[in-house]
């Protein structure tokens, strides 16, 4: 029992996420956005949607969404050749749309997940 009581209860920076980050990301044109904390964020709303069965907040993340198109770029945006390609694409973007639906995705979460600090 004493070991298991003086475990860490803060997490680790590996497993720290700040939706609030995100958000202020979000303030910015896409080509300023930075595509691993995004990738780790739309990967961590994926988890808990499945795991919460959030039907409505999947639906943003299917194949061909928005927000699949944004991660597949951010996926290959520092990619030698590919990434420039991507990077072009990225500073194309209309921020409105892609800013939207990443704050619907957000809220989705946040209404139906208690959130422990």
């Amino acid at each position: 029992m004493d070991r298991m009581g003086s475990t860490a209860k803060e997490p680790d920076d590996d497993h720290s996420f700040d939706f609030d980050l995100i958000a202020y990301s979000l303030r910015f044109p896409p080509a300023q956005w930075v595509p691993t904390l995004f990738i780790a964020h739309r990967d961590l709303i994926r988890e808990i949607s499945e795991a919460f069965e959030l039907a409505d907040v999947l639906k943003l993340l299917t194949v061909g969404s928005p927000l699949d198109h944004l991660d597949d770029l951010f996926r290959i945006v520092d990619r030698p050749i590919a990434g420039w390609g991507a990077r072009r694409q990225l500073a194309s973007l209309q921020g409105g749309l892609f800013s939207g639906v990443w704050r619907k995705a957000i809220g989705g979460i946040e209404e139906r997940v208690r959130w422990l600090r």
